[in-house]
């Protein structure tokens, strides 16, 4: 049992060190994908509060900016993955296996 452990920890190290540089694109989607399920989970709880029309105003315009930046962060993590995953050859061996 020993012996395969050892064996697993050294393919999940290899596998980990081989796709380290895919990370930082993952991470940005995971972050955007946290920020539209709070935004919808709580979001718009905010509108329904009476608040001061300049202030929601203002609120919207912040939210207006950070969903445009986020489709922006997400188009350019998904660039990024099939990018370098063409370049590894990724892409191809995944369409050849269909």
């Amino acid at each position: 049992m020993g012996i395969k452990l050892e064996q697993s920890q050294k393919l999940t190290i290899k596998f980990v060190g081989r796709y380290r540089q895919y990370y930082p694109s993952l991470i940005v989607l995971g972050v955007v994908a946290v920020f539209w399920i709070v935004g919808a989970m709580g979001g718009l709880g905010f509108l329904s509060a009476g608040r001061a029309p300049l202030e929601t105003l203002l609120w919207l315009y912040l939210v207006l900016a950070l969903i445009t930046l986020s489709v922006i962060a997400v188009a350019a993590a998904m660039v990024d993955l099939v990018r370098r995953g063409r370049r590894e050859g990724l892409i191809q061996q995944w369409m050849d296996r269909r």
